[in-house]
């Protein structure tokens, strides 16, 4: 790799760190004096992915435009490495019309179709997701963080894409400065 694409990935690295950190001063702004998971501009539970960052911009670099990625629960690391616009996932993490679900997905369920990512709350979910993704688009990537102890789910899905001989990439990913976010 060069060092120009080496920079780059850094780059990437440290715009989506920056984020993550400026989404958790916005989340916990106007929560206090007593915490309400409800109250705030952002409402709701909040999954950060701070440390996780290489992991998401790694695997993206090696992503096509037309390839697909499902992310985890902890997904603005991935989004904002495959190319989701960063003021439409922000704006639906607010609950905004103009967000990229309209406001009703929230932060973990987001959905960009131009850009073919996806994720979910649900642990583990994206392997089935990406290994029907791999069949329409180029290739596939599920992503899965931590407490991805759904083997079952994983085998019947890295099974069916081996037999289909469809192009298909998991990774996990796991840090212990990931944080849901909390008073």
């Amino acid at each position: 790799m060069n060092p120009l694409n080496r920079i780059d990935l850094y780059k990437a690295m440290v715009r989506i760190r920056q984020y993550e950190s400026r989404i958790l001063q916005e989340y916990h702004a106007d929560k206090k004096p007593a915490w309400d998971i409800g109250a705030g501009l952002i409402p709701g539970e909040m999954h950060l992915s701070a440390g996780q960052e290489p992991a998401a911009v790694g695997v993206c670099a090696h992503l096509k435009k037309g390839d697909a990625i499902t992310a985890p629960h902890r997904p603005h690391h991935f989004a904002l490495a495959h190319g989701v616009d960063m003021n439409a996932m922000t704006a639906e993490i607010y609950g905004r019309d103009t967000g990229l679900c309209h406001g009703k997905g929230g932060h973990m369920h987001l959905f960009d179709p131009e850009n073919h990512f996806s994720c979910s709350g649900i642990i583990a979910q994206g392997y089935p997701v990406a290994c029907g993704q791999a069949k329409t688009c180029s290739r596939a990537s599920s992503a899965v963080g931590e407490g991805l102890d759904v083997a079952n789910r994983i085998a019947a899905s890295i099974s069916a894409a081996a037999s289909a001989a469809i192009d298909s990439i998991s990774s996990a990913d796991s840090s212990p400065s990931s944080v849901s976010a909390a008073a």
